[in-house]
């Protein structure tokens, strides 16, 4: 029997949520930072020195002697030491057990060439304090820790943000799942990547939920707190966040109900998030175009098809559109190790049904918005490494447009939830569950494939067991289980939170309930009277 009395349970209050996120993906992140041998993420010595060397006051540097198309920076010996621990990269059948220790003075200040120095230092400033204060590979792992902590806290961010719509259930689910094993890897690593990613998400989603339903002044200031460090966080990461910006924004005002918007701009909340959000991208802007060093004609490195005209860049980039899916997933090391084949499966139906049937059976604003995001995934990767290959030669790679993929699958996420849902309320919640056992089965599955080729290279599983060749601290068996205690909470707690029980008017729990998810603003499809 349907009791169309029933209302929704109280949800958890959206601090809790933040609480409740941050500490999950806090676990999931430094788990991965403890497990990914230092220095097994692209980039992530020319990162680790830039840290260094920006919290120690040297935001510009000249040009390195003998790469001059890199910073010479100066800093501890145990960081400019990073540079040599990437003894097994591009090559998977060298386990960790190839990095040999530093000797001397690990404290000791010495020249080091950095290719990050074009990056604003605003992210730097932040991962690079645990160098002031401890050395060696303490350090090094305390960087990737904060840079964990970091990504959380703009996790925890997002679901609060989506948590305030009434009806939020597909677009926490989507959210959950855009959290892929590559975008847990880089927030364990030191790389601005993953900030760049989860600061995105935050800012798209702190936007939706402002503009899309009216809220107290008390609400609205929280947010526009929100909006305007992950703006700031955002645009501090690469320049290319500064095109990231520019589309999250355009989809959320594509969302934003016209009547919301306009009293919005009327309280004082949205014009300082304005102002600031402003200034702060101009001064990214401004860092950005700033030539950094000015490095001898010829003197940069020679990368495949550097040189060759925009349209073999486009051409090649749109061929391996769907390629790029496979990163999006995981190409962890050094582009070395993809994720196994079935965690790719399980993603490719996680991440592209929902957006399949929001364009499909999505109204309105929602489905314009989803669209419009999904046309950025497709042709800012070719467009951008046309525009690159002359200088750069052929660089892209699907982490870097990570951060416009998982806000199209949270958008499709807020368009699901403003379709009327006729199936029953526990079909449904049956439905989110697997959803998330799934994923939390494939990010096991693939942390232990990747694991595997730290620990024994190409060796079977009965080395891995035996007769390891490196562990990482605590050793691998004990990170695993660890990281599958976590993720079980999490299924749990997500489980909970997507779907909570409904109860009816007289506070008896109702068996089933039919009510339109809609997000305000959005009118539910329904049948006809005949």
């Amino acid at each position: 029997m349907i009791d169309r009395t029933a209302m929704p349970a109280a949800r958890l209050a959206p601090w809790s949520v933040f609480g409740a996120v941050f500490a999950l993906f806090s676990l999931l992140m430094g788990i991965w930072a403890l497990a990914s041998p230092l220095m097994a993420v692209p980039d992530e010595p020319a990162h680790a020195i830039r840290a260094a060397a920006v919290v120690r006051g040297q935001f510009i540097a000249g040009a390195s002697p003998d790469q001059p198309w890199q910073a010479e920076v100066t800093v501890p010996r145990f960081v400019a030491h990073t540079g040599s621990l990437t003894c097994f990269a591009f090559d998977p059948t060298k386990s960790a057990a190839c990095q040999t220790p530093l000797d001397g003075d690990q404290d000791e200040l010495v020249p080091a060439p950095t290719s990050a120095n074009v990056n604003s230092p605003a992210y730097y400033a932040i991962v690079g304090l645990p160098t002031l204060v401890l050395s060696g590979d303490v350090a090094i792992y305390a960087m990737r820790l904060v840079n964990a902590v970091l990504v959380a806290a703009l996790m925890g961010f997002t679901a609060m943000a989506l948590s305030m719509a009434r009806w939020a259930r597909w677009s926490l689910l989507a959210f959950a799942v855009s959290a892929t094993p590559m975008l847990l890897f880089l927030g364990g690593s030191i790389n601005p990547n993953a900030a760049e990613i989860a600061s995105a998400m935050a800012v798209f989603a702190a936007l939706v939920a402002v503009l899309t339903a009216p809220m107290s002044d008390r609400r609205l200031w929280a947010l526009t707190a929100v909006t305007i460090g992950s703006v700031w966080m955002l645009v501090n990461t690469r320049s290319i966040a500064l095109l990231w910006l520019v589309v999250v924004v355009s989809a959320a005002l594509v969302l934003g109900r016209p009547g919301v918007v306009r009293r919005v701009l009327r309280r004082p909340a949205a014009w300082v998030a304005l102002a600031a959000s402003f200034a702060v991208s101009l001064a990214a802007f401004a860092w950005y175009t700033k030539p950094q060093i000015d490095a001898p004609a010829g003197s940069a490195p020679d990368y495949p098809l550097m040189g060759a005209p925009f349209f073999t860049g486009f051409q090649l980039m749109l061929e391996q559109t769907f390629d790029l899916f496979s990163g999006w997933v995981g190409i962890f090391g050094w582009l070395d190790t993809a994720a196994p084949g079935w965690a790719q499966g399980v993603w490719a139906i996680l991440l592209t049904t929902p957006v399949l049937g929001a364009i499909a059976f999505g109204s309105g604003r929602a489905r314009i918005a989803t669209i419009l995001l999904v046309a950025a995934a497709f042709l800012i990767p070719p467009i951008a490494q046309g525009v690159l290959i002359t200088d750069y030669g052929l660089i892209w790679q699907a982490r870097y447009a990570m951060a416009v993929y998982c806000c199209m699958v949270i958008c499709a996420g807020i368009a699901l939830d403003g379709i009327r849902q006729d199936a029953p309320l526990p079909s449904r919640g049956r439905i989110g569950t697997v959803a998330l056992v799934l994923a939390a089965f494939g990010q096991l599955v693939t942390f232990v494939w990747v694991l595997r080729r730290y620990v024994v290279g190409t060796g079977g599983w009965a080395d891995m067991l035996l007769r390891p060749e490196w562990q990482p601290p605590l050793g691998w068996l004990t990170l695993t289980v660890a990281f599958a205690a976590v993720l079980a909470a999490g299924v749990v707690f997500a489980s909970r939170a997507l779907h909570p029980r409904l109860v009816a008017a007289n506070g008896v729990e109702a068996v089933d309930a039919i009510q339109p998810v809609v997000p305000a603003g959005t009118t539910p499809r329904t049948k006809s009277a005949g």
